[in-house]
């Protein structure tokens, strides 16, 4: 059985009106959680995660932005892959 943030079928509690919730992800992390954060990101983000200069780097990138789409995804009840993440002209 695969662990929950591995799963295409996150669960995640309901979000109410006026409430947060904060999650904390592994950047440091490896093996299969970095794969599917990894596995989750677009073309152009792999694209961009090619420009780090340190591997540590780029694996920090895949996973803050695949666990970002993976966390929205079972928010949204979408695919990770459905998530489209815009970035501002600088790039933010």
């Amino acid at each position: 059985m695969e662990p929950g943030y591995l799963s295409d079928k996150l669960s995640v509690p309901e979000l109410q009106p006026g409430e947060i919730h904060l999650w904390i992800l592994p950047l440091q992390a490896q093996g299969e959680f970095l794969e599917r954060c990894r596995s989750v990101l677009p073309v152009q983000e792999h694209n961009r995660s090619a420009n780090f200069k340190f591997d540590s780097s780029r694996e920090s990138y895949w996973v803050s932005q695949g666990g970002l789409r993976i966390l929205l995804s079972a928010y949204l009840g979408l695919k990770p892959e459905e998530i489209n993440l815009g970035r501002r002209s600088k790039g933010k």
